[in-house]
């Protein structure tokens, strides 16, 4: 959720109303930032891959850094 004047909000806001903006400085609800951990066959965990993605909603784009 966003915070607009301390307080959690679920709908989108205004461009610049919110306490907590995505780096567009955006509130619009959608956007993630994510981390996932591979695993192999096994299904054991392999620390020496992490996934870091960020979803930003309106912009049609993902990105994924590992």
């Amino acid at each position: 959720p966003f915070i607009v004047n301390g307080v959690k909000v679920f709908e989108d806001q205004p461009k610049y109303a919110c306490d907590n903006p995505d780096l567009g400085r955006d509130s619009l609800i959608g956007s993630r930032i994510g981390r996932i951990k591979e695993t192999n066959t096994n299904r054991n965990q392999r620390p020496e891959f992490v996934f870091v993605l960020f979803c930003r909603r309106g912009y049609n784009f993902t990105q994924m850094i590992d």
